[in-house]
């Protein structure tokens, strides 16, 4: 809103001039009243997910934590609410993991106001909120120590099992906070007893981390002797945009495939989800959710062996005995039907040698319905 004249413009025109209506200013506008912490755990476990990892400070440097190192934080003002570990508490009470992302380190230079611009950047009491007045040696020198103050509190309520940084820190030059934070939070992991995860992009660190890519366009398409994720957002953009467009169903069931696909390459999927001001999820993206969990659950199945589903080790995508017995029976006639036109293939061709299915495995989906 303050580096690009078309959106400045229609900033403008929807709230005011820079001036009048800044940034700061939308921040009594984010009341999270709708919030629900509870059903958003509920709906991601059920869509299959394994662990959670919200935005813990974007780019803005504004907290979505109870911090007592950034002033400019959702206890203090806006929702008046710790909503990091309010999402933790329910998190953890679905039995997932819990993990923070933290991409506050590209605040100090993030905001590029337009020149000539009239804004409320340099007003004395939000100054040190933009960052933008003062960006001398020491303003960055202060800045950086704050960084690394509020990973270290971050770390210390809500111990995470995930710390993810984003393109922010990639750069050499700030290898000696970044390894700080890591050596404290490897440390501190130790105390805690459970093992944790670093996720990063490209080289940020040598070693120690998980390396993430941004949309699958970008992730590797062969196997890797290094575990990796992907991201990917369930609406057009990763954040919240009015009338923004969803994945078609076409591009759930391909969200699902991906995932399937990455449970066999050792890697994982993040999908992200915005939310309106009151913390409100758009009715769109809660059915998408709702279709990817459909797409996962059968595929799931389909990638199950028949006798596994029979001793019911693996969830079906409803618990109905008719239904596994149903399927499993489809299988196993259809899959004697393969094995015996296999057959009959070979003796057309007079081979004396037949290839028995590989044990244990069907070879044929259960559970499929349409």
């Amino acid at each position: 809103m303050y580096g690009n004249p078309e959106v400045t413009q229609w900033h403008t025109e929807k709230f005011g001039p820079p001036d009048k209506f800044g940034y700061k200013d939308f921040i009594p506008m984010f009341t999270a009243a709708k919030w629900d912490p509870d059903a958003w755990a509920e709906l991601f476990k059920n869509a299959g997910a394994k662990f959670i990892i919200p935005t813990a400070e974007h780019h803005d440097g504004f907290a979505l934590w109870d911090s007592a190192v950034n002033p400019w934080n959702a206890k203090q003002m806006g929702p008046h609410r710790d909503l990091i570990g309010d999402l933790s508490k329910a998190v953890r009470k679905q039995g997932l993991k819990f993990g923070v992302s933290n991409h506050g380190i590209e605040h100090f230079t993030f905001i590029q106001p337009t020149a000539g611009q009239t804004n409320d950047l340099y007003d004395p009491k939000w100054k040190d909120f933009y960052s933008v007045a003062d960006r001398s040696d020491a303003a960055c020198e202060k800045f950086l120590e704050s960084w690394v103050a509020q990973n270290e509190e971050l770390i210390d309520k809500y111990q995470p099992d995930i710390l993810w940084f984003d393109n922010g820190v990639n750069g050499r030059v700030f290898d000696p906070i970044k390894l700080k934070v890591a050596a404290y939070y490897y440390n501190r992991a130790a105390t805690w007893g459970k093992p944790v995860s670093l996720e990063t992009k490209d080289s940020a660190y040598l070693a120690g981390s998980v390396e993430d890519f941004e949309r699958s366009s970008r992730e590797p398409k062969e196997l890797t002797d290094f575990v990796w994720d992907v991201d990917e957002p369930v609406l057009y953009r990763f954040g919240y945009t009015e009338n923004s467009p969803i994945a078609s169903a076409n591009g759930l069931r391909a969200a699902a495939r991906g995932l399937r696909q990455q449970k066999r390459r050792a890697a994982a999927e993040h999908f992200a989800e915005g939310r309106r001001h009151d913390s409100r999820r758009p009715a769109k993206t809660a059915a998408a959710n709702r279709r990817l969990a459909r797409c996962e659950r059968r595929g799931d199945l389909r990638d199950t062996p028949v006798e596994t589903i029979r001793r019911g080790q693996r969830p079906l995508h409803h618990q109905r005995r008719h239904a596994l017995r149903h399927f499993a029976r489809l299988a196993d006639e259809w899959n004697q039907h393969r094995i015996a036109r296999h057959d009959q293939f070979r003796r057309r061709k007079n081979c004396r040698r037949r290839t028995a299915w590989p044990p244990g495995r069907a070879g044929i989906f259960a559970g499929r319905t349409g």
